[in-house]
């Protein structure tokens, strides 16, 4: 053993320092080795970036809901008036101190007048290509077909009125007649009025295939 004071080597079973009376306890004291201080720690902090994502995520929604609320609240249906009632009627439009919208149909007689004539050989020869325009024939009823229900007819009509007071060159058509109208016969002389629907083909009783030009008539005029 040594003494911490003078260094003196010294017997382990000796009390004192012999050199400078430093008593062991004192040696022995300072000699222990004082306890290890573990370091503390720093306080974790509390994991928020969830939470604040989530409350971003909220008030983004929220915002967006109460512009659509604004945004939305001005509009109006387009056929709605000034107060903002739909308009159903002439007599609401009338009621409401507004304006009407006008109408694209047309009278009977306008329609009629809108009717080109066209010879048959034209408009067979390509009936594709005057697809959806009006036109107006006069001819013959060679064959009806009245629709079971409605009032609904299929006609063949010859259309071209030969040297002799025949007639020939035959024009598919249909119509539909209001309620209550007369009924339309063989032999019946008419005149039409309505779209070219282009070519109708069906089979005949014989097996032959026949292509006529097709004629969905609006009005029809029952001559003789």
């Amino acid at each position: 053993m040594f003494c911490k004071k003078c260094g003196t080597e010294y017997s382990d079973d000796a009390k004192f320092c012999p050199e400078c009376g430093t008593p062991k306890d004192d040696v022995a004291t300072d000699q222990q080795q004082s306890p290890a201080v573990s370091p503390q720690r720093p306080p974790k902090k509390k994991k928020k970036g969830c939470l604040i994502s989530l409350l971003v995520v909220l008030g983004i929604l929220l915002i967006l809901f109460l512009i659509g609320i604004f945004a939305g609240g001005d509009e109006k249906p387009a056929n709605a008036n000034v107060s903002g009632n739909l308009v159903s009627s002439e007599s609401d439009v009338k009621a409401n101190g507004t304006t009407a919208a006008p109408t694209t149909q047309i009278s009977k007689e306008a329609y009629m007048k809108s009717c080109k004539t066209i010879s048959y050989k034209e408009l067979a020869r390509n009936p594709e290509k005057y697809k959806g325009q009006k036109y107006k024939f006069t001819g013959e009823v060679i064959q009806v077909v009245e629709s079971a229900w409605g009032n609904s007819f299929d006609l063949r009509i010859n259309v071209t009125k030969d040297e002799y007071g025949y007639y020939e060159d035959t024009i598919y058509a249909t119509i539909t007649l209001p309620e209550n109208s007369d009924r339309i016969l063989e032999d019946d002389i008419v005149t039409i009025y309505g779209e070219c629907a282009g070519k109708y083909s069906y089979t005949s009783v014989m097996g032959a295939q026949v292509n006529l030009p097709r004629i969905d008539a609006k009005y029809i005029a029952i001559n003789s």
